[in-house]
């Protein structure tokens, strides 16, 4: 999915058992998914092509999930 499709971005930053985390979180074009256009941990870039998500508060607890190695990315 592309950024210029996605209805709203917003840049999310955090931090998660000393790791610092940055992700462009974006509503998709249905109005019901979210998903990250790029993310980074601890300045490394992170794919996250398959990760939705519901709602935005699911998005930015997933996103901080995947930083603290509690959750692994969605795999195709």
């Amino acid at each position: 999915m592309q950024t210029t499709d996605a209805l709203t971005q917003e840049t999310i930053f955090g931090v998660a058992d000393s790791v610092t985390y940055s992700g462009m979180l974006c509503l998709a074009p249905d109005g019901r998914r979210y998903f990250y256009a790029h993310a980074q941990v601890d300045g490394r870039t992170l794919s996250l092509p398959h990760d939705h998500w519901t709602s935005r508060d699911a998005a930015v607890r997933g996103l901080a999930a995947i930083a603290s190695g509690e959750s692994k990315p969605a795999v195709a």
